[in-house]
């Protein structure tokens, strides 16, 4: 995701200063996941691969902070200001490559293989 902001910021177009508006205005974690889940899903051999990852992907979304944190600023509080964002933008380097180092990556949601219960 750090390559695509910084190519944006490069690039400095009217189009691409309204794109980086609208990526900071979304869910860091949320886009991280969504382009792992787009590049993981051009290697897979099936829709179901595909739909198997995607599931296991949104119960890791359920579960996470960020998630409750978004519901409470659109649903509760109705403030569309989830409390990562009042430190400002979430487009900087660091906050990209937390989102994507392996210590950060949620439970191996990526891997389509089941378990014994299924």
């Amino acid at each position: 995701m750090h390559d695509i902001v910084a190519a944006l910021q490069r690039d400095g177009s009217e189009l691409a200063r309204a794109t980086l508006k609208t990526l900071n205005e979304k869910s860091p974690r949320g886009m991280v996941v969504a382009l792992k889940l787009l590049r993981l899903a051009r290697a897979s051999s099936s829709l179901e691969e595909c739909l198997v990852r995607e599931y296991r992907a949104a119960l890791e979304v359920f579960a996470s902070d960020d998630f409750r944190e978004g519901v409470r600023a659109a649903v509760i509080d109705k403030d569309r200001n989830p409390a990562g964002r009042r430190r400002g933008s979430m487009m900087s380097r660091p906050r990209w490559s937390r989102l994507t180092s392996p210590k950060s990556a949620p439970t191996n949601w990526y891997s389509t293989k089941q378990d014994k219960n299924g």
